[in-house]
């Protein structure tokens, strides 16, 4: 072999050995990236983890040989025939991965402001999640991530819906609010609503949103069928996130209530607000607190569909929470969310709830504190912290007519006087209140 041969060949060989060390270091890369995004992200499960959730995943896939639940008894024949106070989140589960899916391919208030589809199989359709629901939701993390992490996060899981949006023909707007846009929409000739999330919003609360729209999945919430990101309005510093959501065709209760001018009577009342303790129940079984429950926050269809939706405000109860910004909406927070410094945790949602049971049941807004929001919201808040639930009578203020004034049922008095105490430990637990309304006589809104 010639001297130029014998250069050719340990060239080439250094060039092969170059290569091969360049493909280990990009390997060595890749192992370090992956094991940042896991402590990051807090996803360090050992063997014993992991082998845990794939069976779990396994028997999850396979049908169930368990009993049915029980019907809870109720006073009224509706109540039996549609209503379970499920004991655990399992069997809301369940009845989410049974629904079809398509073919693979999130406001804080300061001190001076306040803040159905038309038939029932497009909302099973729509209503259905890609999301796993066999992960757990640690939405704590958001609050620890930086834009970096978030993009990254939603890099991963829009690779789960990529290209879907390509059958969604967007039409007029439906709604606004600081939150962003929501659209109405077609996909797949189904009646849908796009909501466009503000890009003014902090990306870990945008991913917030994506996170719990796409995984939670129970008949009482408002779950996003998928999400694309519009890269046309993306700049240095925003994201544009839009969700694909089921259209609920009577839009939110405040409207419900406004068009009825406020006929609405108390076993439907009752039917709403049991409906939404059980989406109370399943967020709380994962240690999920809503923090904005509201009329508006309140979906309906014709189809007597009711469901609970924005989970901007969300948090993970199984951390300590405590108030350092003011979350919510007056008149529906809490004494301890009032009160800056203090702790809060699920039962939060619980003094909420009853504050909207009390307001159906009077016809009045604001109820039981009937204060006109003339006030202001240091004023608004102070009724709040001082509120006291009465033993007998609601008193009112002065300006408020005699024939105004309501008595509530019994059966009412003794649910919100369990549901508006001081101390939080106190009130009802999730399950407790949703069997309390299950026991009330229902009516449906629509016939």
């Amino acid at each position: 072999m010639s001297n130029d041969d014998a250069n050719d060949s340990q060239l080439d060989e250094r060039d092969q050995l170059l290569n091969r060390i360049k493909q280990l270091e990009e390997l060595n890369l890749e192992k370090d990236q992956l094991i940042l995004e896991k402590d990051q992200m807090n996803w360090n499960l050992t063997e014993e983890n992991k082998m845990l959730k794939s069976i779990i995943a396994d028997l999850q896939r396979k049908p169930s040989t368990s009993q049915p639940l029980s019907p809870v008894p109720s006073t009224s024949k509706q109540a039996d025939a549609d209503c379970h106070v499920p004991s655990t989140s399992q069997q809301a589960d369940a009845d989410c991965h049974d629904l079809p899916t398509p073919e693979p391919a999130t406001v804080d208030e300061d001190d001076d402001h306040d803040e159905d589809d038309e038939d029932d199989e497009d909302d099973e359709v729509v209503g259905a999640n890609l999301g796993n629901n066999e992960e757990p939701l640690q939405i704590s993390r958001f609050e620890h991530m930086d834009d970096d992490m978030c993009s990254d996060y939603l890099s991963r899981q829009i690779l789960k819906y990529r290209g879907l949006e390509k059958g969604l023909s967007k039409g007029e707007v439906v709604g606004a609010g600081s939150y962003g846009v929501v659209y109405k929409a077609t996909y797949k000739e189904q009646s849908v609503v796009v909501k466009q999330l503000s890009s003014e919003l902090l990306l870990k609360d945008q991913c917030l949103e994506v996170e719990l729209a796409t995984k939670l999945c129970h008949e009482n919430l408002i779950g996003a069928q998928f999400f694309y990101i519009n890269f046309d309005a993306l700049n240095e510093n925003q994201c544009q996130i839009n969700m694909v959501m089921p259209f609920m065709d009577k839009c939110d209760l405040r409207k419900v209530i406004e068009e009825r001018k406020r006929q609405i009577s108390e076993d439907q009342c009752n039917k709403i607000c049991f409906e939404v303790s059980k989406a109370l129940v399943y967020l709380h079984s994962k240690k999920i607190v809503h923090r904005d429950l509201k009329p508006e926050n309140i979906l309906i269809s014709s189809k007597n569909k009711i469901k609970v939706g924005d989970y901007g405000l969300c948090a993970d109860a199984s951390v300590k929470i405590r108030t350092i910004h003011r979350l919510g909406t007056l008149p529906y927070m809490a004494p301890e969310v009032c009160d800056k410094g203090q702790d809060h945790d699920l039962k939060v949602d619980i003094w909420a709830l009853a504050v909207i049971f009390c307001e159906l049941l009077s016809k009045l807004d604001n109820a039981p504190y009937c204060f006109s929001d003339d006030l202001s919201s240091s004023e608004q808040r102070k009724i709040i912290i001082q509120f006291n639930y009465p033993r007998g009578r609601l008193s009112f203020p002065k300006d408020v007519p005699p024939k105004q004034q309501y008595t509530l049922s019994d059966q009412a008095h003794n649910i919100v006087k369990d549901c508006l105490l001081k101390n939080s430990l106190k009130r009802l637990e999730a399950s407790a209140l949703c069997q309390r309304f299950s026991e009330l006589p229902h009516e449906l809104l629509f016939q």
